[in-house]
């Protein structure tokens, strides 16, 4: 759907009718929920953007379902059956190059997240910079899904740093899939949404090797993407814990392929690299 964005930032405008016209164009959209049991019983790949993702073995990996995030078809090689994104800039970035239209029509699973449509969602950046505004719809198909934060908000809610304890959503597409403030929480709790069994994470772990190279296309802040802070790490952190307890309650098995041992990511999902 063609017209122009508006909102979803701080100071930038939006009205009524913009925002009802968001809403009529997101209710039109395939709803994620018709992917419920999709990939039921099958080990099923979760790969993020960091530099290791060079590294993976995909002649073995490209035999699974793979679910990639944000940037992820710049990388060759990849046979992605999915793809997340939940933030606007890589959004914008791979609608614009033309790549994730063209993963979407040659029958690829894009899922996005309604808050890239959304006027009335703020998401970090300036206004000014328009790949930040809430977008139009897609013409391309794709499946959106609800995200927020859903944790509890009372006084006596436990806190994370300083937000509230997240409540991570691994049975539904109806109901909000906590943010977790990074992809990788959304990839979790839709591959467990989705029915897999085991899971293979490689590219994952949410800790910058350097400025120049941050993820696996180089320098990540040029992009727009962004190092999380102690307080982020200690959200997600927490986020990784409740799925690694979902894991073991209802028996996924998990491998981390990343070499690299000394990071958040490693420290809830270990660098273990055979199935658990």
């Amino acid at each position: 759907m063609k017209y122009p964005p508006c909102g979803g930032v701080r100071g930038a405008l939006y009205s009524p009718a913009q925002l009802q016209r968001a809403h009529d164009a997101i209710v039109a959209l395939k709803p994620a929920s018709e992917l419920h049991g999709s990939l039921a019983g099958k080990t099923v790949v979760v790969a993020g953007n960091s530099p290791t993702l060079n590294d993976a073995p995909w002649e073995k990996l490209n035999r699974f379902p793979i679910i990639g995030c944000n940037r992820g078809l710049r990388k060759k090689g990849i046979n992605y059956t999915h793809l997340i994104i939940a933030d606007r800039h890589p959004y914008c970035q791979e609608r614009d190059s033309g790549r994730l239209e063209a993963f979407a029509k040659g029958g690829g699973i894009f899922l996005g997240s309604d808050s890239l449509f959304q006027p009335d969602v703020l998401l970090r950046g300036p206004k000014g910079n328009l790949q930040r505004l809430a977008q139009p719809t897609p013409d391309f198909p794709m499946y959106v899904y609800h995200i927020g934060t859903q944790g509890q908000k009372n006084a006596q809610a436990k806190m994370v740093g300083r937000r509230p304890a997240p409540t991570l959503n691994f049975t539904t597409f109806d109901k909000g899939l906590e943010s977790c403030l990074n992809i990788c929480g959304s990839m979790i709790q839709a591959a467990c949404i989705m029915g897999a069994k085991s899971i293979i994470f490689t590219g994952i772990e949410l800790k910058w090797k350097s400025e120049e190279e941050s993820h696996f296309f180089g320098g990540g802040r040029g992009a727009g993407a962004y190092p999380q802070n102690e307080d982020t790490v200690k959200y997600i952190l927490y986020c990784l814990r409740e799925a690694r307890k979902h894991f073991r309650r209802v028996g996924i098995g998990w491998a981390n392929l990343s070499p690299v041992k000394d990071c958040p990511f490693a420290s809830v999902f270990g660098d273990q690299k055979r199935l658990k």
